[in-house]
């Protein structure tokens, strides 16, 4: 499922690198980078739990940002402008961070649950076999 947010970190990261010598985003560097940061981080948490609900709206909001971004870089090579700078809609960026934000807190949410039920079974699984095991014990005594 976290593979979906790939294409967007790998673009941001494109962006961001301060080695390349086409895009230059000053103004929106650290809303960039608090983009890049929230989609690692919901992708890291979504790599170890399987949080298959929020899949399509992963997928959503993952796209939607790669469009808006590439977008921009789009029409910005298209206006045949030299300068390298150009800048974002701050109110496109700023929704689809608060998409991500809620995508967060919900997997947060989620993977929570998951680690209490997770205990809930372990804690089974240690009675069963305790009891499993004092039955054996008590088979063992009674044969002899």
């Amino acid at each position: 499922m976290a593979y979906n947010l790939q294409p967007l970190i790998t673009i941001l990261e494109g962006i961001l690198d301060p080695d390349q010598p086409r895009w230059v985003v000053d103004e929106n560097n650290p809303q960039l980078q608090s983009l890049l940061h929230k989609a690692t981080s919901l992708q890291q948490l979504l790599d170890k739990s399987s949080l298959t609900k929020l899949d399509s709206r992963i997928r959503e909001v993952a796209h939607r940002a790669e469009d808006i971004i590439e977008s921009h870089m789009v029409d910005h090579m298209l206006s045949g402008s030299n300068c390298v700078r150009f800048t974002f809609s701050t109110s496109d960026l700023q929704q689809v961070t608060r998409d991500l934000d809620s995508l967060m807190e919900q997997a947060e949410k989620l993977d929570f649950a998951m680690q209490q039920q997770l205990k809930l079974v372990e804690m089974e699984d240690t009675k069963m076999l305790s009891i499993s095991s004092s039955s054996s014990k008590s088979a063992v005594v009674k044969d002899s």
